[in-house]
Parts: structure tokens; sequence; C-alpha cells
């Protein structure tokens, strides 16, 4: 049975001391709408065990699930299934993402940047659920920061078209030389990419044979792009408070 006080969680609160004081800001417009939210913590430590999965703890610290939701500079901390990316176009700028398994899960059309991963033990960074090919979503992640403890898979596959991105981030040596894993899915059709990644962790030269070649392609432009994640401008259009 994992202990969670064998794992090596950091202080958040010391991380980002502004979690003290949370701050929550929302606006509604019509006939659109969005929401923001900016310098909040989301914890959750009262685990429940998980027998399937050796042992570890499992607890969801944010559900997101609507449509036109942004976090800056909020903390997500938990151990597995710490921020469940459910469902929607989603911002998350300058946050700080905690855990040891499948992390941050779930079929967001979601674009993280300037994130910090905090990877707490062995296990897997994401597991995004895109479902067919046709569907939008997929996780982004720009500029991005992994480090803690490993060896760490960048992700696995939780659904057959499962798609996520590392754009010109940062990984510490503790990722899994084969860098992802398709879990029975056909790796024909995952869409994993890594694209000038730095650090003693982005080393591709052992990963998986159908990790995906981005660079120069169309797809790439449109996952950088605003078609992806901001085609109807909701981003642009938030207050400018951060």
């Amino acid at each position: 049975m994992l202990n969670p006080s064998s794992l090596s969680i950091s202080p958040a609160m010391e991380i980002f001391p502004q979690f003290k004081k949370p701050l929550i800001l929302c606006r509604k417009t019509i006939p659109g709408g969005y929401e923001s939210v900016s310098t909040l913590g989301f914890t959750e430590l009262a685990h429940l065990q998980d027998k399937d999965n050796g042992g570890a703890y499992r607890a969801v610290a944010a559900m997101v699930h609507g449509e036109h939701i942004s976090f800056y500079e909020c903390g997500f901390v938990s151990v597995q299934d710490t921020l469940w990316d459910k469902e929607g176009h989603h911002l998350f700028k300058s946050c700080y993402i905690e855990g040891h398994v499948d992390f941050i899960f779930g079929d967001g059309t979601s674009v993280y940047e300037d994130c910090k991963l905090n990877s707490i033990g062995s296990g897997y960074i994401t597991a995004q659920k895109r479902e067919s090919p046709q569907a939008e979503s997929g996780f982004v992640f720009k500029s991005a920061e992994l480090y803690g403890v490993g060896p760490t898979y960048l992700g696995r596959a939780y659904g057959p078209y499962s798609r996520v991105l590392f754009y010109q981030s940062k990984f510490a040596n503790i990722v899994r030389p084969e860098g992802w894993d398709s879990i029975g899915e056909d790796p024909n059709q995952l869409t994993y990419a890594e694209v000038e990644c730095t650090g003693e962790g982005a080393d591709t030269s052992k990963r998986v044979p159908w990790l995906k070649k981005l660079d120069g392609t169309q797809e790439l432009q449109y996952l950088l792009s605003p078609s992806f994640n901001d085609k109807d401008g909701w981003i642009e259009d938030q207050p400018t408070f951060y």
C-alpha cells in the first residue's frame, strides 16, 4: 500500500503564498459567458485508496466542466487524478499542478501555458480522453516546466484518439525513455508530440516509435493557434486583471 506520507508532496502554500488569500474573479456576458479564477488553491489530500492501482491514493482537487473557464496562478494539489479537465474550452495560465498518476486527465480542449508540473512519484502526467478523430479536444502545454520524482510517463491513452502536445517545455530527468503509453489503444490513432522541448528529460531518441512528428505541420499550427481553443475570442475578451 502506498502511504501518502512517503510521497514528496511539495508545500504549495510556500511555492505560491498567494494561495493563502484566495480570490475568485467571475464575470458573465450575454449572450455568451465565461468564468475566470485567479490565485486560488485547490487541494484534496483526503485520499481514497485505489486497490486497482497498487494501493495508490486518488482524489480530485478540481473538476472543470463547462465552457470558457480560465485559471490564473492557481494551484491544484493531490496524488492521483488531481485535475479533472472534464470537458469544454479552458485556459490554465501560470498554474501549479501536483500529482502522481493521471494527475491531469479528461476530455477538455485546453491550453496549459507557463505551468509548473510537479510529479511526486512514478506514474503518468496526463490521461487525455479524445474519443474520435473529429473531436476537437486535447491538451496543449506551452512553456511548461516538469520536475519532481520519477520515472514518469508524459501521458497514457484515456481514449482511442488521445491528443497531447508539449511545446517549448522543459523536462527534468524524470521522464521514462519511452515517454508515452498506449495502454492497449491503437497507437496509430493517438497524437502525442513533443516539439522544441529542452532539459535532461527531453531526449526523444528512445521514445515510442509512434511519437508524432509535428514539426512544421498544419496540425502543429492548428494546435498552437487560436483556432484550437479561442476561435470565438473568449480569452481575448476577458478582464485584464492578470
